[in-house]
């Protein structure tokens, strides 16, 4: 059986060399470590993490996956409730899905987009006929017209948050699908997200090369026939008409060493934002009861700023936060921006911070709006003999679609072809 060589220890990597444990795969990664955009520190001996922050039991193949592996038991729901919203320069209860009385209007237009988001995602995956405008308009767009405006502001700071663009950008199917993950239960792992990580590679028995960055693919003629591998400065050309290879790097990475033109082409439409990841540790718990703080105020850089031990439900004698901040560009804020907004909360409490960690996701999320369903379209019609992409832009950007990814490529590889 051909052996599977894999771009990329990320989830969507990691998952492949699993499914496809029979050929011996081997896994090239360009950094020091495995996980990709799954990373987990430990702070007051409990988990915390920098990475992907969450999963919802919703997440089918996932779920199959934890489940097959033996780490369902170690599922752990997140506490993301009550919360406050920073607005217009007031902080704003929010808790059991509504305001307080002073914004009972907005309470019910939420209500009302809550029964709406239920009736309409069950349609969107159990019904082919689903109504289609869901994934031709914005989520913005199609919010003023299917529900109101009274309460947009809250959910447009929630997809931010949680997908690094703006909801004017986003499908409506994505906004509505990251809503209402957000306002049901979430879950992580007890012992980290980085748990599944190690566990697929612990399963798989791959060979993981880090420090090993490629550097070009050639495909001729449908077929990958060589793969350039920079491993810790030395050049390997690597001949691979006989071997399967399966990329799980983002778009824009796989854009920078593939020669097919047709492959460039769609890749390069697809859009991603980052998102950076501050832990501080603070002198107390500047957040108290809440699990975090949405921001909503666009001068304000920080989408969210999470109380990481309410959020991950563990006692902590110290306070550590979580600041998250959004970017095209890593020079778009600086961490006097992160500072500004935390003391617009406690005042001064910038300079009583002590920094944990911070990690920086340039290729946080892709842009999901009708341009990449179009590009997905276009991919899925492109067959290649012995090359297979696998990632989140591969459909509803989450770490589901990764694991999906993951499963289709490996029987196409487990067939021969």
């Amino acid at each position: 059986m051909q052996k599977t060589i894999i771009l990329g220890a990320g989830l969507s990597g990691v998952s492949l060399a699993y499914f496809t444990r029979k050929t011996s795969p081997i896994i090239f990664e360009k950094t020091g470590v495995s996980g990709g955009r799954v990373e987990s520190i430990i702070e007051n001996n409990h988990s915390i993490e920098t990475g992907a922050q969450f999963f919802s039991i919703d997440e089918p193949n996932l779920v199959a996956l934890l489940n097959k592996i033996k780490l369902d038991s170690q599922l752990a729901p997140l506490k993301l409730d009550p919360f406050s919203v920073l607005h217009e320069g007031k902080l704003i209860a929010f808790k059991n899905k509504q305001f307080s009385k002073d914004f009972s209007e907005e309470s019910k237009e939420l209500k009302r987009f809550y029964n709406l988001t239920d009736e309409l995602l069950s349609k969107a995956y159990t019904e082919e006929d689903f109504p289609k405008e869901l994934i031709q308009k914005d989520f913005v767009s199609w919010y003023k017209n299917s529900v109101g405006d009274k309460a947009l502001w809250l959910l447009e700071s929630v997809i931010y948050a949680i997908t690094f663009s703006r909801a004017s950008k986003q499908s409506a199917l994505y906004g509505l699908t990251v809503c209402e993950t957000f306002f049901q239960t979430c879950y992580t792992l007890k012992n980290g997200m980085r748990t599944l990580i190690s566990k697929l590679l612990q399963e798989s028995k791959a060979q993981l090369k880090t420090d090993a960055k490629a550097t070009k693919i050639v495909i001729d003629d449908g077929k990958a026939v060589s793969l350039s591998i920079n491993e810790k400065g030395k050049i390997q050309e690597i001949e691979t008409s006989n071997q399967n290879i399966a990329s799980g790097l983002p778009a824009p990475e796989i854009l920078k060493i593939i020669s097919d033109g047709k492959l460039r082409k769609e890749l390069s439409k697809i859009e991603y934002n980052g998102c950076a990841v501050h832990v501080f540790e603070t002198p107390k718990q500047m957040l108290g009861n809440d699990a975090g703080i949405l921001v909503t105020d666009a001068g304000l850089k920080p989408s969210v700023i999470l109380n990481e031990p309410n959020y991950f439900n563990f006692s902590s004698n110290k306070g550590i936060i979580g600041v998250l901040v959004p970017y095209k560009d890593r020079n778009d804020y600086s961490k006097e921006d992160v500072i500004l907004a935390l003391d617009l909360i406690v005042p001064n409490i910038g300079k009583k911070l002590k920094e944990i960690k911070t990690s920086y996701w340039d290729y946080g999320l892709p842009v999901h709006n009708y341009g990449l369903v179009k590009v997905q379209e276009k991919l899925a019609e492109m067959e290649y003999e012995n090359f297979h992409l696998v990632g989140d832009y591969l459909g509803l950007p989450s770490l589901d679609a990764c694991v999906e990814s993951a499963k289709k490529a490996s029987l196409k590889i487990m067939r021969g072809k």
